[in-house]
């Protein structure tokens, strides 16, 4: 009967083991779920939050490009209505406005001081005045190819800017696109971790059941082997005849056996029934 107690101990002992060795395995792989969650979860805050900064960006871009987009057109149709006039006057001969000048004011001066008669004064004064017509057409045509050149400059700054702006436009946005994406694929692999994670911690409750369940055995089969040592000192007392047996018999120290036990598991060692009952005694 003793064998078959020390038997069953050693047997819900060796279960208990075992429950217990695949209960913090499971633990172990909850543990690193967990930070693979944590890491998880504090990448795709990070990847959203760049990207919203990014998807603000490129609500900025868009707006700025618009406007460019605008003035753009206006600057073309300014143009438009400069550029045909400075066509048509560039068909003309080359006119040196200011040998015209200097011509206009030679005449004028011959007539203020030369006695010229009324005919030659009349035919200089037409002379002038053609001039001086001429001299306003080639200046108005200057000022006109000056506008036209002003603008032109204009309407390419406004491209320029407008094209850079488009680009950075599609830049940030294909940015933004990646960031979104890696939160898509961030946030699916959560999904399965964390499905993962539920499943760890069904098999630690599972376990740690089990493990429950097994105690209470040992503690009920450790129970039952005291109670029969109990009857049988009982027994051996009662019986005279075992009376000198007893006098001759070593006292056992309780606290000598629980130290020996405890020494025994610290080096981890095989604990006997009777260290696990030395153990029982103390609690």
């Amino acid at each position: 009967m003793k064998q078959s107690n020390e038997g069953e101990l050693s047997s819900l002992k060796t279960e208990l083991n075992r429950l217990d060795a695949l209960k913090e395995g499971f633990f172990s792989q909850s543990k690193e779920s967990r930070n693979k969650i944590n890491d998880s979860r504090n990448k795709i805050k990070t990847l959203k939050k760049e990207r919203n900064s990014l998807t603000d960006s490129v609500k900025k871009l868009k707006t700025e490009r618009d406007e460019l987009n605008k003035q753009l057109k206006v600057k073309i149709e300014e143009f438009k209505k400069v550029a045909p006039q400075r066509k048509n006057n560039k068909k003309g001969p080359r006119i040196n406005t200011s040998y015209i000048k200097k011509e206009i004011k030679d005449m004028e001066y011959k007539i203020e001081t030369d006695a010229l008669s009324f005919e030659k004064e009349q035919k200089l004064m037409k002379v002038i005045k053609q001039k001086k017509k001429l001299l306003k057409e080639t200046e108005g045509a200057s000022a006109l190819s000056e506008e036209a050149r002003k603008l032109s400059q204009e309407l390419d700054a406004v491209r320029h800017k407008a094209d850079e702006t488009h680009k950075a436009t599609q830049t940030k946005a294909e940015e933004s696109q990646k960031k979104h994406e890696e939160v898509i694929t961030l946030s699916n692999r959560l999904k399965e971790l964390e499905s993962n994670q539920k499943e760890f911690e069904k098999q630690i409750h599972h376990y740690k059941q089990k493990i429950y369940e097994i105690n209470t055995q040992l503690g009920a089969k450790l129970e039952e082997v005291i109670s029969k040592k109990k009857e049988e000192k009982r027994e051996f007392k009662a019986d005279p005849r075992k009376e000198k047996f007893k006098q001759q018999k070593p006292q056992v120290n309780i606290e000598q056996l629980q130290q020996k036990a405890e020494e025994k598991l610290k080096k981890g060692g095989k604990l006997t029934t009777e260290d696990l009952l030395a153990f029982q005694g103390k609690r």
